[in-house]
């Protein structure tokens, strides 16, 4: 890539008056790695914004894992990340809600499982979560790139 830019002034182009700005997490994982992206969606009197804020990614562990489990890592990497981020904006934009998305579906979990599933209910409630199809996912980490 010879030059990439990312801006950070979130509300340079926003002329009309703001209505609401909300907090969009993505969370996936392939076998290679797994990722959680953060948007800002601004919405105005005449339309929307949509910003990228932040993002992290992981590589898988050398012992295997499963995708369900790496999906599960990528949750608990997202919401990090999401309250991490809320939390940064808070004192200068009001939130008015965060939508966290990702294809995988919840199961039981051993004990030590079960306490990362505790942090990620707490940081993140559970009805603010939504389902969202691999391909469609920009967290997915495997796309566009080969690893």
């Amino acid at each position: 890539m010879n030059s990439f830019r990312v801006s950070r002034c979130y509300f340079q182009e926003v002329a009309e008056r703001i209505v609401s700005c909300s907090l969009h997490g993505f969370g996936d994982a392939s076998s290679k790695a797994y990722a959680a992206v953060i948007y800002l969606h601004v919405t105005t009197t005449t339309g929307s914004y949509v910003k990228f804020l932040a993002s992290r990614s992981r590589v898988t562990p050398l012992k295997q894992k499963t995708i369900p489990r790496l999906e599960f890592l990528a949750a608990l990497i997202l919401v990090r990340l999401i309250s991490h981020v809320e939390e940064a904006l808070g004192l200068e934009v009001d939130i008015t809600y965060l939508t966290c998305w990702t294809d995988s579906k919840e199961r039981e979990w051993k004990p030590f499982v079960q306490n990362w599933l505790n942090e990620i209910r707490t940081l993140v409630p559970v009805n603010s979560w939504k389902y969202c199809c691999g391909k469609n996912n920009p967290a997915t980490p495997s796309k566009g790139m080969s690893l």
